[in-house]
């Protein structure tokens, strides 16, 4: 190896992870932990709206009234308030007649009519991969069957018996439904598996309320706004808030919280008597159009969804909500119209934040179970690593796509067309590195020698490290060894097949995603990179200590992977109950599948699977099964 290739093989080791990669995600990541500390909160999934927070704030003891006890009103103009309350100003929305006359909004990311009782096809004749909204429709006091508004309509997802609903929620991204009744049992369907799923998907985590003015109780979900920095919250009756005139006293409201500074309240303008026709918790908040416009239910004789530019008199009609008999009611949850000017069809919402980073929570050991298969696949759906199989020295194959390891005395090969082999090891253990990234060599450590395997000729020969530790044992490239130091950090040497010594390099784990500890500053497997600038790595427990699904049921800080590059950080935090058998090192990187997909290799006491991730969504699938599990290597696929 010349010295311009040694240069050229740590520019592309090295310095492209550390100095493009690492630098503008840290700066990104910087930016975005700014902001989401100013928010105060963490990316919330949106909730049903029978969802109740359960937390009902006191009234400020600093609360100034006027000398008759009430709270201050002021003389509205354009966008005056229409009162104060303790500093924050309030304004009241169209009664329910006048927001039938208000004008439509514009480019609605809804239709102007959402018809409850159109023609909707079942999800099982008419497959989709997400939803707009879920509507939960009440015939006899209980929900029989669910409407989906989706991009080219309706679909229908029927339920085998009517269910007392006490959540119903639409995953932020569309791709998922979650549901629990009243007497404790909870499913989740995934709309990318087309089929429910019982009792698994634990709590949904939701932000705190901001607080009330007032003896009210929060319900329906907290909504953040695309940019992080507002919380809009709905409350029932209850509030300390001045009333339109002619309006039911100490109305429901929804209150708009920013990081700093009071809050902008709504207040629900129902007149005394009949209400004007609403429905008790009528408003719940649905989502925000843009960084300024709330879009919140008008639950009523005559539904609708309204749209409030926050801090003025604008209102808009955003749907009319058709389709109810005598009678009838509805629920519903709705996808995020927006986040950070992108929209829900581009890329799947987090399931949280963490030191800024964007956070999604892979399948549990039960749910990995029952991901799809992937299809297209290089790889076989089930391999049996010790089943019989031709031998690989009297039938060699001159190229494998993966080597898994059978114990210390054997090697299985997958071929690119499917092929098998066993090939004898005796001694040597496999590791993730094994194979090159070609897929035609395999090397082993075995003391200070390496021991490397040349499928084509069938051929063994030895390279002596000499004092060097050869248990970790890389590849740098199709033709270069690399020797991690001791700590696995800093330069360690590249050696060529011939045993030559070419330089050093720090191959090592790229620079952690988050702030941790240095004792917790834990890398568990090798690093993979896609060939278009995004690098994966897997960590273990502890660390940031990233939050979980269900608290009560998931460990506590849970190991992860983490995707960087192209100026941005996205991690997978892997979902462990208390007395699964998932290892406890991290799910190991084993390579990537295209440039957006990666595998990652889940290992119990008793099975092994591969599952690819879609970065930055909640697809996932299964790619290969091994029994028993083992060490898996893959060669690059990416390309193939």
């Amino acid at each position: 190896m010349t010295d311009q290739d040694l240069r050229d093989l740590l520019h592309e080791r090295v310095a492209d992870l550390t100095t493009t990669d690492l630098a503008a995600s840290a700066w990104r990541d910087a930016s975005r932990q700014r902001t989401r500390r100013r928010a105060g909160a963490i990316a919330a999934l949106t909730a049903g709206v029978l969802v109740v927070a359960g937390v009902t704030a006191v009234l400020d003891s600093t609360h100034e009234q006027r000398g008759d006890g009430a709270p201050a009103t002021t003389s509205p103009g354009p966008d005056r308030p229409d009162a104060t309350v303790d500093g924050a100003p309030v304004y009241w929305s169209p009664d329910p007649a006048a927001e039938g006359e208000l004008d439509p909004v514009e480019g609605s990311p809804l239709p102007a009519v959402i018809d409850l009782a159109a023609q909707a096809p079942p999800l099982s004749t008419a497959p989709v991969d997400r939803a707009t909204a879920v509507f939960g429709l009440y015939g006899g006091g209980r929900v029989d069957r669910l409407l989906l508004l989706v991009a080219d309509g309706y679909r229908s997802l029927p339920l085998t018996e009517p269910v007392a609903l006490a959540n119903l929620e639409l995953a932020p991204d569309g791709t998922a439904i979650h549901l629990s009744t009243e007497d404790g049992v909870a499913m989740t369907y995934a709309f990318a598996q087309g089929r429910w799923r019982g009792d698994r998907h634990g709590d949904a985590v939701h932000q705190e309320p901001p607080p009330q003015v007032g003896d009210a109780t929060a319900y329906g979900p907290v909504v953040p706004d695309p940019g992080g920095e507002r919380l809009a919250q709905a409350y029932d009756y209850g509030s300390d808030v001045p009333p339109a005139p002619g309006a039911v006293d100490r109305p429901e409201t929804i209150v708009v919280t920013p990081a700093v500074g009071p809050a902008t309240i709504l207040a629900i303008n129902a007149p005394a008597g009949d209400l004007g026709g609403r429905w008790k918790r009528c408003c719940p908040v649905a989502g925000w159009l843009d960084d300024d416009t709330v879009v919140y239910e008008s639950r009523s004789a005559e539904p609708r969804l309204v749209g409030w530019e926050v801090g003025t008199h604008h209102f808009a009609l955003v749907s009319t909500i058709a389709g109810l008999g005598d009678g009838e009611s509805y629920v519903a949850s709705f996808a995020r119209f927006a986040d950070g000017g992108g929209t829900a069809g581009e890329e799947g919402f987090a399931d949280a934040v963490s030191q800024g980073v964007p956070v999604w929570w892979s399948p549990d050991l039960g749910e990995e179970l029952l991901l799809p298969w992937l299809d297209d696949s290089p790889l076989p759906r089930e391999v049996d690593a010790p089943a019989d199989a031709p031998d690989q020295a009297e039938r060699p194959l001159d190229r494998a796509v993966a080597a898994l390891g059978v114990g210390d005395s054997a090697v299985r090969l997958l071929g690119p067309a499917g092929e098998q082999r066993l090939l004898a090891t005796p001694g040597l253990v496999a590791t993730t590195s094994t194979l090159s990234p070609d897929g035609r060599r395999l090397v082993f450590g075995d003391g200070h020698l390496l021991r490397v395997y040349t499928l084509a000729t069938d051929t063994w020969s030895e390279v002596d490290a000499g004092d060097a530790e050869t248990a970790y044992v890389a590849w740098a490239d199709e033709s270069t060894l690399w020797l991690p130091p001791e700590q696995y950090r800093g330069r360690g040497p590249l050696l060529d097949l011939a045993g030559d010594r070419v330089g050093t390099a720090d191959l090592g784990a790229p620079a952690n995603a988050f702030d941790v500890r240095p004792a917790m500053d834990n890398p568990v497997g090798p690093w993979k990179e896609n060939g278009a600038g995004l690098v994966a790595q897997s960590w273990g427990m502890g660390g940031p200590m990233l939050p979980v699904r269900d608290p009560g049921r998931d460990i506590a800080g849970p190991a992860y992977l983490a995707v960087t590059g192209r100026g941005e950080t996205r991690a997978l935090a892997f979902m462990t109950e208390s007395d699964d058998v998932r290892w406890m090192d991290a799910p190991v990187v084993a390579g990537w599948l295209d440039d957006d997909t990666v595998l990652y290799e889940s290992v119990t006491q008793n099975r092994d699977l591969l599952v690819a991730w879609d970065v930055g969504t909640h697809v996932f699938h299964r790619v290969l099964s091994i029994r028993p599990g083992g060490a898996t290597s893959l060669a690059r696929l990416v390309g193939r």
